[in-house]
């Protein structure tokens, strides 16, 4: 085999190598865009407690394997819920017999998790520290908990 011959074969096994790294470092940017780290929620770093059940009736599709309670506003009762892939806001309505809802979200924009409202109340889930980066009292919000912000005209942050 002469110098050229050596040349182009060492060429031609360099390129599957070369391919299989390009298609390596791609595949691990399309699998890292679809995994993105979970929001801040410092609660889920202490055991769950009593409080921290929801109740039997309350069904979660998505978000349910970790459940922690937020806080009480009125009959309104709020819990955060996670899986690996989504975030709730569980809102349990003490003076509804088992009435409940759930807004669930597998993003995280501008540490807004997920939000609802209701005819005169909304809720907001928002991660660690929220509500000091923003002016939530100016929008009309009140912060019962690190998670939770709560608003009685209905408006979202």
């Amino acid at each position: 085999m002469g110098t050229s011959q050596l040349l182009g074969a060492h060429k031609r096994r360099k390129r599957p190598a070369a391919a299989w790294t390009a298609l390596a470092a791609a595949a691990g940017l399309l699998l890292g865009g679809c995994s993105a780290p979970p929001p801040p929620f410092a609660i889920f770093e202490s055991e769950a407690g009593e409080q921290d059940t929801l109740p039997s009736w309350v069904r979660l599709e998505a978000g349910g394997d970790e459940v922690r309670y937020l806080a009480s506003a009125g009959t309104a009762r709020y819990y955060v819920s996670r899986s690996s892939t989504d975030h709730c806001l569980v809102t349990v309505f003490e003076d509804r017999d088992q009435s409940w809802s759930a807004g669930c979200s597998g993003g995280l924009a501008s540490g807004l998790v997920v939000s609802s409202t209701a005819p005169g109340a909304g809720a907001a889930l928002v991660v660690d520290g929220y509500a000091g980066r923003n002016d939530i009292a100016a929008e009309g919000w009140e912060q019962l908990h690190e998670n939770l912000l709560v608003s009685r005209t209905g408006a979202l942050p």
